[in-house]
């Protein structure tokens, strides 16, 4: 290695191999092997393992994603429609660990302490969880209230998650009127300021993650 020019003392050894073609040889055999998806979930967990508490950009986590295609198999949500309300209730950064400021509410969609005790487990344990081990509960919160093969769109998905006695109202119903508890706990759920909270309203909202969340899935089907 050493007539080869390396100066360790003087550049990372990865910015060495890369300048000397490796990872593109490594990266391309690889990939003719069928390897490289496999040894990008090696990199990722020794990643997670190493660096303690980084949270991986979710077209990164390809177990996950992998998952997520599984569970929109089985739900008939559209996986786009998954991402976006989970980056919804996660304000954008997919963090399982993430608690809401105004209540107990926490994880990848938002469990109170009372939901999370019906389904096994608390808050605490919640953000103790990874995004994969949140997922079951995830699958078990984005179908309540809803018993039909047809596929799910957006806010009808979305009303399991977080009204889900509601998930089967018409979409103009008025179902929250402005200066009650849930109005002004949820403002963002009437964005354009119609005085009222409607399924129609919701989905005008949820509208807002989907541009990410498809951004997301084409990054990871890119790999």
């Amino acid at each position: 290695m050493a007539n080869m020019g390396f100066t360790y003392a003087s550049e990372p050894v990865q910015k060495q191999l890369q300048d000397y073609g490796v990872r593109d040889v490594a990266k391309d055999v690889l990939s003719k092997t069928g390897l490289l998806g496999p040894a990008k979930d090696v990199r990722n967990w020794l990643g997670g393992l190493l660096s303690g508490d980084q949270l991986l950009p979710p077209e990164e986590d390809f177990e996950f994603m992998r998952e997520l295609e599984n569970m929109s198999a089985r739900t008939n949500i559209p996986v786009e429609y998954i991402l976006a309300i989970i980056a919804k209730e996660t304000k954008r950064t997919f963090d399982p660990s993430i608690k809401s400021g105004k209540s107990s509410a926490t994880g990848l969609v938002q469990l109170l302490e009372k939901t999370a005790k019906e389904y096994g487990t608390t808050t605490k344990d919640l953000r103790k969880m990874t995004r994969m081990q949140q997922l079951p509960l995830v699958e078990k919160i984005i179908t309540r209230g809803y018993k039909g093969t047809k596929p799910r769109n957006l806010v009808d998905a979305y009303m399991s998650v977080a009204l889900p006695k509601y998930v089967s109202a018409a979409k103009d119903k008025k179902l929250y009127l402005k200066g009650g508890r849930t109005y002004k706990n949820n403002p963002s759920w009437d964005s354009e300021n119609k005085g009222h909270i409607s399924k129609k309203t919701i989905e005008t909202d949820l509208m807002k993650y989907l541009p990410q969340a498809q951004k997301i899935l084409g990054k990871y089907r890119s790999h």
